[in-house]
């Protein structure tokens, strides 16, 4: 689970490797190999370090896992920029975007825009993707209301 009260938005897809890792930190008290970074695995990592600072610098990251992480913005979470710079266009790539800080509603609309973007890239723009769009911004709304500071998001 995410540390209490950070607040963490993640698909169901690869969160158990970010559960994983942290659970191996609490675990271990040498360096954690972390081999998959996923966007899931950003926010929940990103999200931890709020509290966890310290103890997410004895992650270890695969070279290939560490270029990903460092594009996303999730080095530079982990190294203390607790508000990643989401201005990378609309996305890193056509399958992802970077992570991004909702910790005021100032940043909502440009996290819905990135996060938006890899969805329309992907699927088009039929009536479902719009209505998926929706929930991203509602859901991005509801923890940028409810986190005090504290969330991240990434597709």
């Amino acid at each position: 689970m995410c540390p209490r009260p950070v607040w963490c938005m993640v698909s169901t897809v690869h969160h158990e490797d970010g559960l994983r890792a942290l659970a191996n930190l609490n675990a271990t008290g040498g360096t954690v190999s972390v081999g998959w970074v996923s966007p899931a695995v950003s926010v929940i990592l990103a999200a931890a370090s709020l509290q966890w600072r310290e103890d997410l610098r004895r992650i270890a990251f695969s070279s290939q896992c560490q270029d990903y992480a460092s594009t996303v913005g999730l080095m530079g979470v982990l190294q203390g920029d607790v508000s990643p710079n989401p201005k990378m266009g609309n996305r890193c790539g056509d399958t992802y975007s970077p992570l991004a800080s909702l910790s005021v509603h100032s940043e909502v609309e440009a996290c819905n825009s990135l996060v938006n973007g890899v969805f329309r890239t992907a699927l088009g723009t039929s009536r479902l993707v719009r209505d998926v769009c929706k929930v991203v911004g509602e859901l991005h709304d509801n923890v940028a209301s409810h986190a005090k500071g504290r969330g991240y998001s990434a597709a």
